[in-house]
């Protein structure tokens, strides 16, 4: 994702929201979570492009399977700064 465009980024985002909330299976839902994990490089252009990642990552870590909120655990932390809520709005 380092060298990706800003529409790929999206595109990739768009595809992870995708295959969490219209699939019922655990392996999707978990991998959803996975792709929305970036490395500490490219965590700064995620921010720039997906503003929806926080919310995203908000809902998965709701997820009624710990396997997949554990997957959503780092991206919300990661993207919101620590365990504790934040506002989701802009």
């Amino acid at each position: 994702m380092r060298l990706a465009s800003e529409k790929e980024i999206q595109t990739t985002s768009r595809y992870a929201q995708k295959f969490n909330f219209e699939s019922q299976e655990l392996s999707h839902r978990s991998v959803a979570g996975e792709i929305i994990q970036p490395s500490p490089s490219i965590q700064r252009r995620l921010h720039e492009f997906c503003v929806d990642l926080p919310t995203f990552a908000f809902i998965g870590r709701r997820d009624t399977d710990e396997e997949v909120r554990e997957r959503f655990d780092v991206p919300w932390k990661e993207n919101v700064g620590g365990p504790a809520p934040s506002p989701l709005s802009h």
